[in-house]
């Protein structure tokens, strides 16, 4: 009994790293994302961005709350407005989503 509540531990602990990996890989993914829109490279935008919606459905594969959900749900959004939007403003500023990211990739420093 209690080696399967330890086993129960260390799989819900890799979870927990796997969907901080995914958030923190994500973010360096958007960071790609914008530089291309940035320089309206539209190769280099469609390559980040398929990346980053993989990374997306791996996050609501693994999906642990539905706020959780709710929020992947919303970046999905704002992936999608700089893919569609390549000659126009996109949904969020370069600065608003380094400031999302940050916290994802420091704890992952941290671990």
């Amino acid at each position: 009994m209690n080696a399967k509540i330890a086993n129960d531990e260390i799989v819900a602990k890799r979870q927990e790293r796997t969907n901080l990996f995914y958030m923190a890989n994500l973010g360096s993914e958007f960071m790609r994302v914008v530089s291309a829109y940035e320089k309206k490279d539209a190769l280099l935008l469609s390559q980040s961005v398929a990346r980053a919606s993989g990374i997306i459905d791996k996050l609501l594969l693994n999906k642990k709350s539905d706020s959780e959900e709710k929020e992947v749900l919303i970046l999905r959004d704002v992936l999608k407005s700089f893919s569609d939007n390549v000659d126009n403003n996109a949904f969020a500023k370069k600065s608003d989503i380094e400031s999302y990211f940050n916290p994802f990739a420091l704890r992952m420093l941290i671990q």
